[in-house]
C-alpha cells in the first residue's frame, strides 16, 4: 500500500504551480492573489498592534519593578 505525506488531510493528488493556477484564467488568477493578500495583510496589521500593545505593558512593567 502507497502511503503519501498528508494523504488522510488531503486524498485528492494537487500540484500547485503557476501554469495550473494560470490556466484557470487571468480574472481568476488575480482574484486568488489578491484575495491571499487581503486575508493575509488584514490579520497582520492587526496582529502588529495586539503585539505592540502587549510590548508595551510589558516594558512599562520594567521600569517601576525595583527589585
Amino acid at each position: 500500500m502507497l502511503r503519501r505525506k498528508g494523504f488522510h488531510v488531503n486524498p485528492f493528488l494537487m500540484k500547485s504551480d503557476k501554469n495550473n493556477l494560470m490556466a484557470l484564467g487571468l480574472d481568476v488568477t488575480v482574484a486568488a492573489i489578491a484575495g491571499g493578500a487581503i486575508l493575509g495583510i488584514v490579520p497582520g496589521i492587526v496582529a502588529y498592534f495586539i503585539t505592540r500593545k502587549i510590548f508595551a505593558k510589558i516594558r512599562s512593567r520594567k521600569e517601576y519593578d525595583i527589585s
